[in-house]
């Protein structure tokens, strides 16, 4: 009977998601898969695609789930996104049951199994980077308890080595770094133990990037890791001069959180009445932030995956400290570190999405429709791009971009995107064809000798204008 709860919560987690099992999977989702499929069962070079999309280390999932269950299905993906839901719980209430209190664990085992993940149920995301981050996020959390101990100095060898980890599945968790100096600066620590960190995360990145000079793939990795992804994050103008003038724009949600953060980690929450003036202001901060999240672009929700867990955590802390339990004054201070990054990061996604991805969109879509109008093809024209990733005619909207793309890459028996559109485009035979000049597409043979059979075509900067040829 000692253990029926932790099966009742187990009960409630599966339940809360079986509903959703046959759910169709998201274009991310689908394009990632695609590209595990292609390196399984046809043997190709993990190409430029690959890195463009996300980094390496995030395709070993996708891999591991197309050796597994044989053939890419949605099921199959479905049971992968489970289990890495399920070890993340599992290790939440492991957490709590250890460092906070029993109670507190069984309070966030329900809290994560309920809600934890209802904010991409809508997108379908189950296998999204901050869904597989989660496991991963939770060991950095760990760690981040485990720099207390007598062994701090390898804990913080070890915290460095996972954020380098996170770093390899999604670029922006290089920023992972940040919070560890503020945390050692903060409270008085070492800054030498930050930069043991800095070794374990280059230990990581060394044996990365070695593996691809050895299997020769390095300029490919080089050129989406760098040249494409970590470019498209840090580049000034276009985008991190742009964040910073949203940042400041929405001040009045970033700067509450941070003094609230700030003064909690200076509070006892042992004391009823700081834990309860905490929670109070916290939770209306929250409240107000998720607001604008929610009233804003709907398919990046997704982001709010690793914000929602260290909340959950929060939450957790006040349970523990309703119930009279004295609480750690540095686990206070690790949950404020953890979100002073995930608030701050998450801001400057969305804003980095919004400020260059969509002004990039429409700007190809209305040269490219200039194009076809000067042509009169009409919805002839065919647009296969880089920063689309999807074939589609032009006169479809870009909301519509991607219920096109799922339908494209429909499951199961997934067809390889390069062998869809060479299909698709030699029996719509259009009248323009408008391609980038490292596009997958034009580099492959069968399709280039086609291309050059029945098309003339001319370079426009970084376009090449196929026009058939009547």
């Amino acid at each position: 009977m000692k253990n029926l709860v932790w099966i009742l919560i187990a009960i409630v987690f599966l339940a809360s998601r079986l509903m959703w099992i046959q759910d169709p999977i998201c274009y991310d989702e689908a394009g990632w898969a695609q590209i595990a499929r292609e390196v399984v069962y046809h043997g190709k070079t993990l190409y430029v695609d690959f890195f463009d999309n996300k980094p390496p280390l995030v395709y070993p999932v996708y891999l591991l789930s197309a050796l597994v269950v044989r053939e890419p299905s949605e099921l199959g993906m479905r049971v992968f996104g489970l289990v890495f839901q399920g070890v993340s719980l599992g290790i939440l209430i492991w957490v709590f049951k250890k460092y906070v209190s029993r109670g507190a664990a069984i309070f966030v085992g329900l809290t994560e199994a309920v809600v934890g993940t209802s904010l991409v149920m809508e997108g379908q995301c189950w296998l999204m980077t901050e869904q597989l981050m989660k496991p991963v996020f939770l060991l950095w959390f760990l760690c981040l308890f485990k720099t207390k101990t007598g062994k701090r100095v390898l804990w913080w060898f070890v915290l460095g080595a996972v954020t380098g980890v996170m770093m390899w599945m999604k670029q922006t968790y290089l920023f992972m770094l940040v919070p560890l100096v503020i945390y050692a600066g903060w409270r008085g620590r070492s800054i030498r133990l930050v930069l043991v960190s800095i070794m374990g995360w280059t230990a990581v990145s060394v044996i990365t990037v070695g593996f691809f000079l050895v299997t020769g793939m390095f300029d490919d990795l080089k050129a989406g890791a760098w040249d494409f992804n970590m470019t498209y994050y840090i580049n000034g103008t276009s985008t991190f001069g742009t964040t910073l003038e949203a940042l400041a724009k929405r001040s009045f949600y970033l700067w509450p959180v941070l003094a609230v953060l700030a003064w909690v980690g200076k509070r006892p929450w042992y004391h009823r009445r700081n834990m309860w003036l905490s929670l109070t202001v916290l939770s209306l901060v929250v409240i107000g932030l998720y607001s604008a999240w929610a009233g804003g672009e709907r398919m990046y929700r997704h982001y709010l995956v690793l914000i929602v867990f260290p909340l959950i955590m929060y939450a957790g802390v006040g349970w523990a400290a309703i119930r009279n339990k004295r609480i750690k004054q540095w686990v206070i201070e690790a949950l404020s570190i953890v979100l002073l990054y995930t608030f701050g990061l998450n801001v400057y996604q969305r804003e980095k999405f919004l400020a260059k991805q969509y002004q990039d969109f429409y700007q190809e879509l209305n040269r490219i429709e200039q194009l076809s109008r000067s042509l009169n093809a009409g919805n002839e024209v065919k647009f296969w791009g880089e920063a689309m990733q999807f074939y589609y005619p032009l006169n479809v909207r870009l909301e519509d971009k991607f219920f096109i793309a799922t339908g494209v890459l429909t499951f199961p028996g997934l067809e390889s995107e390069l062998d869809l559109m060479r299909r698709r485009v030699m029996k719509d035979h259009p009248k323009l064809i408008v391609t980038d000049k490292k596009d997958l597409f034009v580099l492959d043979a069968q399709i280039q000798s086609w291309l050059q059979t029945n098309y003339k075509y001319r370079e426009n900067g970084n376009w090449i204008e196929w026009t058939r040829i009547d």
